[in-house]
């Protein structure tokens, strides 16, 4: 088998909202990365996430890289894939003020 890892691991820093241990605790964990396209996108998705995290009742949480003011992280727990398929926070709600969510 060969290496697992290639170059250099990049260590990064968030801090979230508030507490992530409820959304971990989850069966299933969504991890999104939001890449915006400039600092005022950057801004009009940290806007998007509070309505749909407080929809989530704790389950849901989000804050901005410390490294880069364009990124933002996104972690949410689900009950199962399925569940989450139907109600994540989908690549429509940031559309055009983005560059890639990974």
């Amino acid at each position: 088998m060969g290496p697992a890892l290639e170059g250099r691991p990049t260590l990064s820093h968030v801090q979230f909202t508030s507490d992530v241990t409820n959304a971990f605790k989850q069966p299933v964990t969504e991890v999104t990365i939001h890449t915006a396209n400039s600092p005022e996108d950057s801004q009009k998705v940290l806007r998007l996430f509070p309505e749909f995290a407080k929809h989530r009742n704790g389950l849901a949480v989000y804050g901005a890289l410390e490294e880069k003011d364009n990124v933002t992280v996104f972690i949410g727990g689900w009950q199962s894939v399925e569940v989450s398929a139907g109600q994540s926070m989908s690549k429509k709600s940031v559309d055009g003020i983005v560059v890639g969510s990974t």
